[in-house]
């Protein structure tokens, strides 16, 4: 299993590359599972108010290079405005600056592949089902997939061995994918290698338990990593403990 390959190499590199040891670029593509830590209310915020979050998980890039569980995720708002009315829209724009981890501070540009509300977020750390009804304890992830805690693997809905888990998070390799809604179709690609995923599925992709909105922009559109939210009915709210799964796409002035 090729898609094993990082993984392997990164278990069997020295200790000290658990944690980043100098300031190497994320490679494009690299999944970040993050969970956002305070409340974005798009009523309320205002241009340059910062966006925090952390890292949900180790996070692997490179063979041997690591962001630590628990390391600061800083971002910002671009701009802003509440609901008024169908011709007047709530309106989030946000991007992500920098990673901040024991040591280092990683700049970087993402996008978001897939979010989940706090509801969603919460139910993909847990068991689905009482130990009579599942002795498995299996977790259904985000999108789908499910992790058998006993077995150290992760399964895709039809059954497919997509990832692993073990003591440093979960692990799968991102699957092509789409999300389709009225508002907008998004599609999200894939990656052969394995990615740090956290609660996340290999296919999850687009927002998860937000209704009546959607990202009008991913951040894939622009290097800039501007990324929009709408709704023609609420104003925009990405409460705390809402997770997301981000995914660079370069290094921030580039």
């Amino acid at each position: 299993m090729l898609w094993l390959m990082p993984f392997v190499l990164f278990l069997t590199s020295s200790p000290r590359a658990i944690g980043i040891s100098s300031p190497q670029p994320l490679p494009n593509g690299t999944a970040i599972p993050i969970v956002f830590t305070r409340t974005i209310n798009a009523g309320k915020v205002k241009p340059g108010d910062p966006v925090t979050a952390k890292t949900l998980q180790v996070v692997l890039y490179g063979p041997t290079q690591s962001i630590s569980k628990g390391s600061k995720v800083i971002g910002h708002v671009v701009q802003a405005n509440a609901f008024v009315s169908q011709d007047e829209p709530s309106m989030l724009e946000i991007q992500f600056d920098k990673i901040e981890d024991k040591l280092e501070t990683v700049p970087f540009r993402a996008s978001i592949r897939a979010m989940a509300n706090v509801l969603e977020a919460s139910a993909a750390t847990r068991p689905t089902d009482s130990p009579d009804m599942d002795p498995s304890r299996a977790v259904t992830l985000v999108g789908g997939d499910q992790e058998l805690p006993g077995e150290k693997q992760v399964y895709s809905a039809d059954g497919d061995n997509v990832g692993i888990s073990n003591r440093l998070g979960i692990f799968s390799r991102l699957e092509p994918a789409e999300s389709i809604s009225r508002f907008r179709r998004i599609e999200c690609a894939g990656i052969p290698t394995l990615q740090s995923v956290a609660i996340f599925s290999s296919t999850a992709c687009g927002l998860y338990g937000f209704p009546e909105t959607y990202m009008s922009l991913t951040g894939n559109e622009s290097l800039n990593g501007t990324i929009e939210f709408k709704s023609n009915r609420y104003t925009i709210e990405i409460h705390s403990g809402s997770a997301a799964l981000l995914q660079v796409i370069g290094t921030l002035g580039h």
